[in-house]
C-alpha cells in the first residue's frame, strides 16, 4: 500500500539585535519599522533578507526529513538532489585548483581539469533548472551552491598563465577574453537561483569569467603551439634584484631584439 504525505512548513524567522544581542521572532507586518522589544533599537530588515532566511530554513527542514526517509514534495526533493550533485563538484574544484596552483604535474592534465570544471558547473546549473546558487554565505548555506567550482579554477588558470608564460603581445587576447567573460556571466545570470535577486553578483561573475577567458586563451595558445622557436642574440645592458619578505625577483636590461625596436627590462627566473 502506498502512503502519500502532504508536508507543510511553518517557519519562524528569528532576529538578533546587534545592540543588546536579544533574539526574538519577527512580527508579521511592515519590514521597515521593526524595533527591538528589549532596547527599542530600530532594525533595518528587507523583505528579500527574510525571504532568503525562510528559503534556507525550509531547505534545512527538508534535508532533515529526507535523511529520515520521508517522501518530500517535488520542490524540496529537487533541492536535496541538487545538493547531492553540487557537493562533489565543489570538492573536485577545490582539489583540482590546489593541484594546478601548488604542483601542476603533469601540467596538461592539471590545466585541462581546471578548464573543464566551470563548464561542468554551468551545465549542472542548466540541468537542475535554477535551484543552485552562484554564491554561498561563509560556506554554510543550506541552499545548493557552486561557488568553489565556478570561482577557484578560473583564478588558478589566470595565475598559471601569468607566471608560466612571457607573452610577447596581448593584442589578440583582450577581445576574446572579454567575450568569454560576458558569455560566462550571462549564463550564470540566467541559470543561477540567486543572481537575479543580487545584481551586484554580475560584476563578480564578470571578473571570474575574465579570469577564465584569459587563462584558457593563454594556456591553449602556448600549449598548442608546436612551431619551432626563433632565437635572437641580444646584448645584456644591466641587471638587478628585487627582494621582499617572501620572494626574490631578478631582472635584466636588454637592448632592441627581433621585432622589438626598443630595449627594456625583463624578468627572469
Amino acid at each position: 500500500m502506498e502512503i502519500k504525505t502532504n508536508i507543510q512548513f511553518n517557519v519562524k524567522t528569528r532576529i538578533k539585535c546587534p545592540k543588546c544581542q536579544e533574539t526574538f521572532d519577527k512580527p508579521t507586518g511592515d519590514y521597515t519599522s521593526l524595533n527591538c522589544p528589549q532596547c527599542g533599537m530600530q532594525l533595518k530588515l528587507t523583505k528579500e533578507a527574510v525571504d532568503e532566511a525562510i528559503r534556507e530554513a525550509e531547505t534545512k527542514a527538508a534535508g532533515t526529513l529526507g535523511s529520515m526517509g520521508i517522501p518530500l514534495p517535488e520542490k524540496y526533493a529537487g533541492i536535496a538532489k541538487a545538493k547531492t550533485l553540487t557537493r562533489p563538484l565543489n570538492i573536485i574544484g577545490v582539489v583540482a585548483s590546489l593541484w594546478a596552483f601548488a604542483f601542476p604535474v603533469p601540467y596538461l592534465p592539471a590545466i585541462l581539469v581546471c578548464a573543464s570544471i566551470p563548464v561542468a558547473a554551468i551545465l549542472m546549473m542548466a540541468y537542475l533548472k535554477g535551484s543552485i546558487n552562484f554564491e554561498t554565505k561563509k560556506g554554510k548555506s543550506e541552499v545548493p551552491y557552486l561557488t568553489f567550482a565556478i570561482a577557484m579554477p578560473p583564478a588558478v588558470l589566470a595565475w598559471r598563465a601569468l607566471i608560466d608564460f612571457h607573452i610577447f603581445s596581448f593584442a589578440h587576447v583582450w577581445v576574446p577574453a572579454a567575450a568569454i567573460a560576458i558569455f560566462f556571466s550571462v549564463l550564470i545570470f540566467l541559470l543561477s537561483a540567486d543572481m537575479k535577486r543580487k545584481p551586484l553578483y554580475i560584476l563578480v561573475a564578470l571578473i571570474f569569467g575574465f579570469m577564465y577567458g584569459y587563462g584558457v586563451l593563454i594556456e591553449a595558445n602556448c600549449l598548442a603551439d608546436k612551431s619551432m622557436p626563433n632565437a635572437y642574440n641580444v646584448k645584456v645592458l644591466g641587471k638587478r634584484s628585487s627582494y621582499s619578505s617572501r620572494s626574490r625577483s631578478y631582472y635584466i636590461k636588454v637592448g632592441p631584439w627581433g621585432p622589438r625596436t626598443k630595449g627594456g627590462e625583463i624578468s627572469i627566473r
